[in-house]
């Protein structure tokens, strides 16, 4: 098999973006969905052996995964949670985003929302362009 022209660079690396082989980005995987039917067939019978693995089992590494596997199945997996504070643990103080250029501030209000997880923002949507406005004149000084 041979690689599409230009999908490697000098090194020899795949491009980024470029897919020389294997299912085109977006199409969904046809086997997995006859998998999950297999599998869910034995899905009472794995729940079983996970409670007798939690309570009979004589190692505790072995009693607590299966524990954390019970738990994540019927409760889902703990969400992380991030605590914000100021200086020794003080009130968070963004009086530094007041003095900051345009462009400096957007690139902060990026990286604090990938940093909180949230989606990657698309900053020439409208309604985000008008969200980002509103919180902009917010550290405006009142005229």
């Amino acid at each position: 098999m041979t690689d599409a022209p230009n999908s490697r660079d000098k090194k020899g690396r795949f491009v980024k973006g470029q897919r020389p082989a294997g299912r085109a980005k977006g199409v969904p995987n046809k086997v997995q969905p006859e998998i999950r039917l297999v599998a869910r067939e034995y899905g009472e019978e794995a729940l079983l052996k996970i409670v007798r693995i939690m309570r009979h089992s004589e190692s505790d590494d072995s009693a607590l995964a299966a524990a954390k596997e019970l738990l994540s199945r019927g409760w889902g997996k703990p969400v992380a949670q991030h605590n914000l504070a100021g200086f020794d643990g003080g009130p968070l103080s963004i009086d530094f985003l007041k003095g900051l250029p345009e462009e400096q501030l957007m690139a902060f209000i990026k990286a604090l929302s990938e940093w909180l997880g949230s989606p990657e923002w698309n900053l020439n949507h409208e309604a985000e362009v008008r969200e980002i406005e509103r919180k902009k004149q917010l550290f405006e000084k009142p005229h």
